[in-house]
């Protein structure tokens, strides 16, 4: 399928840029992110004090946040440096555009992040959006060999099963057989 094919499917406001193919047997993707990278066009009356509260994250070695999560196993409230989350902060005219580190586990939400950089409550941030991903390497596509047999026998299973085989499928929770073919 065309991406121009496929852009005509898609919701208004998602569109599809470059297609690349991927092996079947590759990692989720969200196994491969290193970093997303964000836009937020900020409405006039918060810009001044997200302006304000920006330059002084920008300038601070670090950041706390209290977040709610589990620590030893047992909900509390736990302070999270935002710091080392955020790699990149600047305003074009009204609009900010952000890094963040998205490998680790504590960077959590996007929204509340940038909410608790800018002093704004999560839904004062209404259109923050993604507009790429940084992807390492898949280790799975440098280990094509390994996958291989693998495809090849589900390629097999496939073609029998397709075939019109008389294979016969017993389910041991089940009294009846299941009859392929």
């Amino acid at each position: 399928m065309s991406v121009n094919r496929l852009n005509a499917r898609l919701p208004e406001g998602l569109r599809v840029h470059r297609w690349e193919s991927h092996a079947s047997y590759a990692s989720p993707l969200s196994d491969l992110v290193e970093a997303s990278h964000w836009r937020w066009h900020c409405p006039v009356n918060q810009a001044d004090g997200a302006r304000l509260r920006s330059a002084a994250f920008l300038s601070a070695a670090e950041w706390l946040w209290e977040k709610g999560g589990r620590v030893e196993g047992r909900k509390q409230v736990k302070q999270l440096n935002l710091r080392p989350l955020v790699t990149d902060l600047r305003w074009v005219g009204d609009t900010l555009f952000s890094t963040t580190r998205t490998g680790s586990s504590e960077a959590g939400n996007p929204l509340k992040l940038h909410a608790a950089i800018l002093g704004l409550e999560p839904v004062a941030l209404h259109g923050l959006l993604r507009l790429s991903l940084d992807l390492k390497p898949d280790p799975r596509l440098a280990q094509a060999e390994r996958f291989e047999p693998k495809l090849k026998n589900m390629y097999e299973d496939a073609v029998l099963l397709g075939g019109g085989s008389n294979i016969t499928l017993v389910d041991d929770e089940d009294d009846e057989p299941l009859r392929l073919g």
